[in-house]
């Protein structure tokens, strides 16, 4: 957490290398989300037993269990992408985001940022949420946040174990755009 490595990107229509200083970079780990994945193992082990023990072989038994099988499957993979969010922060945007489900805001289009305090109301709960507003929160955790105002109406917002360091990081990088809401959870 706080001022780290640089990223290196390479365009390769004109063969150029540039060096971006990240100003800020966190994992945030979700517990939720570990216990989603666990209880999704156990509900797919669950369920193949229950088609093994329910449905005769004679009735069909071969497709019920490629299907529990797949679906399963597809949940835990969901489930292991999302356990971490990853946020970065540099000079030129500000990225979140859950395995390869991404947010990323130009700061040439922020409006205004807000920390704030996420709760089940201002959230929407764990995950990837689309709320009121077209507003999309990427949250692992109750707690600190940040909400973002794009300047073409769009909003954003993503939960952080630091908000202190965040906040000093963005107020350094978006002057006089930065405001701390924060109250107790709603």
């Amino acid at each position: 957490m706080g001022i780290c490595s640089s990223r290196v990107l390479i365009d390769n229509s004109n063969a150029s290398i540039f060096i971006i200083n990240m100003l800020y970079q966190e994992s945030q780990k979700s517990p939720v989300i570990f216990w989603g994945l666990l209880i999704g193992c156990v509900m797919e082990a669950a369920a193949l037993a229950a088609v093994f023990l329910l449905i005769p072989e004679s009735k069909g038994r071969n497709p019920a269990f490629i299907i529990v099988s797949v679906g399963a499957s597809l949940i835990f993979v969901l489930f292991l992408l999302m356990r971490t969010l990853d946020i970065a922060i540099d000079p030129t945007r500000i990225s979140f985001g859950f395995g390869p489900m991404r947010g990323t805001v130009p700061v040439s289009e922020v409006e205004k940022i807000r920390i704030v305090t996420f709760g089940w109301k201002n959230s929407g709960g764990w995950g990837i949420r689309l709320l009121w507003g077209w507003r999309w929160n990427w949250i692992a955790a109750m707690g600190g946040g940040v909400e973002i105002d794009l300047r073409n109406g769009k909003k954003r917002g993503f939960s952080t174990g630091n908000p202190d360091k965040i906040k000093e990081v963005l107020n350094k990088l978006l002057p006089g755009r930065v405001e701390d809401t924060r109250t107790r959870p709603v």
